[in-house]
């Protein structure tokens, strides 16, 4: 089945790498209809500057090197990757906990009911970062933080974080994001070879 057009919808994708598994993060933004390459050139280097910000605290073994931005107005585009080389890492010199090991941060955009909200999982944390299945408050702290970054960066560029649904074919802003609970996530999918 054939992807939903969605008008003023931006698909963003950040790729990285832990312990030679993908690990990847889709997001939204509202671009106008349709943007240009130059405008999702400049919402890549958002995300690269911003997911800088957020591997601050995540392990070195982690890396990140590509955002792709790709407008979902037009079945063809446009699209726009920055490759970012050498790989940005983490910046934390502890090893990283196993690649299922995630931290759930939840983007809230003020309205009720999950085609309002999305979910975005980091891995990448330190093993010295978890206790007993639950993550340091400061981590946390850190990656929400700088995800308000970005969320305040982007709107500030005229393209606001937002919430696609292929479902309801919405397409709302993200106001806030929170960590519900400090709770190790997992996403099995990142451990090596079971994923791509």
């Amino acid at each position: 089945m054939p992807t939903p057009l969605i008008a003023n919808a931006t698909k963003v994708t950040v790729i990285g790498q832990l312990f030679g598994q993908v690990v990847e993060n889709v997001w939204g933004v509202q671009t106008a209809d349709p943007p240009t390459v130059s405008d999702l050139d400049g919402i890549n280097a958002i995300f690269q500057a911003g997911y800088g910000n957020i591997m601050l605290t995540l392990s070195q073994d982690y890396t990140v090197s590509e955002v792709t931005s790709r407008y979902m107005g037009s079945l063809t585009g446009p699209e726009a990757t920055l490759t970012i080389s050498p790989p940005q890492a983490g910046g934390s010199i502890n090893p990283s906990a196993s690649g299922s090991v995630c931290l759930c941060v939840s983007l809230r955009s003020g309205l009720a009911g999950r085609r309002f909200r999305g979910r975005k999982y980091f891995s990448g944390i330190p093993e010295l970062a978890t206790a007993a299945n639950v993550i340091d408050d400061a981590l946390c702290d850190d990656v929400v933080s700088s995800i308000g970054g970005l969320i305040g960066d982007l709107a500030g560029n005229g393209t606001p974080l937002s919430i696609i649904s292929l479902v309801g074919l919405t397409l709302v802003p993200v106001v806030v994001a929170v960590c519900s609970d400090r709770f190790v996530d997992s996403q099995r999918r990142r451990l090596t070879g079971r994923g791509r």
